[in-house]
């Protein structure tokens, strides 16, 4: 009868651990959380890049505050009506975004989507 040794590289072992489902569990949900925030788009902005965007829109509606005040009291009374039930606001016909029945049937996802609309 002959025996087979079997021998493990380090690189084998490393596999092995890293593998977070070869572990408790607890791995594994740290590398859902780490997949999860790599596919988030928002993971790639730039503090640079988000601190200037925000720099010239606070730009933008300092120049134009007619414009702005104008803009947000059609919106608040707009939100208003959603809010009461009395809005007329609905998707275009085709908009495959709100094609679900739930967003005309269900009180609170039809709200939603008019906010959204707003």
């Amino acid at each position: 009868m002959t025996t087979t040794a079997h021998t493990t590289t380090s690189a084998q072992a490393r596999a092995v651990t890293d593998d977070p489902l070869a572990s408790d569990g607890t791995d594994l949900v740290e590398a859902a959380i780490e997949a999860f925030a790599g596919a988030t788009p928002m993971a790639y902005i730039d503090e640079t890049h988000a601190a200037a965007a925000a720099a010239r829109l606070a730009q933008a509606l300092v120049v134009q505050p007619p414009r702005l005040a104008r803009r947000s009291a059609r919106l608040s009374a707009e939100l208003t009506k959603v809010a009461l039930g009395s809005s007329k606001l609905g998707p275009e016909p085709g908009d495959k975004r709100f094609a679900d029945e739930a967003w005309t049937k269900n009180p609170f996802f039809k709200r939603l989507g008019q906010s959204y609309l707003a």
